[in-house]
This record gives structure tokens, sequence and C-alpha cells, in this order.
């Protein structure tokens, strides 16, 4: 008989954990192509968002469909940044725009007011930036 936990090196105790894991990977799986597909972002960001998927599932539905309604058209690049003296980590979501700036940051502060005032509390390690271009 084949051990399925030495196939997939995990750790397996029966098979409903097998079920439970094989389900998480085809969800992590199908999260990070769905971020892939709306967001430009690095090996090191994917890594740390694959650790968070309330945060990928925030992105993916909510996050972009509110920016949507203020930049319709604008890449969207996720960067991973480290503060050098504590340690913590902040993914910035950045609205890549060719807009006037005056525009681009009223833009920006309309859907600060109208959403993303209201939901930053629960997404401390996430900021949204313009980004001229």
């Amino acid at each position: 008989m084949i051990e399925v936990s030495r196939i997939f090196d995990i750790d397996i105790k029966s098979p409903l954990d097998l079920a439970r894991n094989i389900m998480s990977q085809i969800i992590s799986t199908d999260l990070k192509s769905i971020l892939l597909e709306l967001y430009d972002c690095d090996s090191e960001t994917l890594a740390y968002l694959l650790q968070k998927p309330e945060l990928i599932t925030f992105l993916i539905t909510e996050a972009y469909n509110n920016i949507r309604r203020f930049f319709k058209n604008e890449k969207l690049k996720l960067v991973l940044d480290e503060d050098a003296e504590t340690g913590e980590k902040t993914v910035f979501l950045y609205i890549l725009t060719d807009l006037p700036v005056d525009e681009a940051l009223a833009k920006l502060n309309q859907l600060d007011d109208e959403w993303w005032l209201d939901k930053i509390d629960n997404y401390p390690d996430l900021c949204i930036h313009v980004q001229m271009i």
C-alpha cells in the first residue's frame, strides 16, 4: 500500500485530513490564478499572499470591484514591502495611471471616502495608492 502522506509530503491522519488538504490546495491554486489575472504581482508578494487566503479573497472580490468603480482600465500592481526596523510586512496595491495628478488623487480620495476607509482596519497590512506612469 502506498502512503499518501509520502506522495503529497503532508501529515495525513485520516481520509478527511487528505480531503481537506486537497481542497485547500485546489482553492489556493484557483485563488492564485484569479489574483494573477487581475493584478501584476512578483513571486515574493505572491508567496506572502498565499499565506493569507482571506486577503487574496478580499483583493479579488471587494477590492477589485470597488477600485474599478473609479479606475476603469488602470493596471493594478501588488508589491510587498518589509519595514527594515520592525520586520512588519505591508502589501501595497498600486493603481497605475496616466491620469492628470489632480484627477487621479481626486478619484483615490473618492475611493477612500466611499469604501476603503470603512475597510482599512480589517486589512492593516494593505495600503492602496496611485502611481503615476
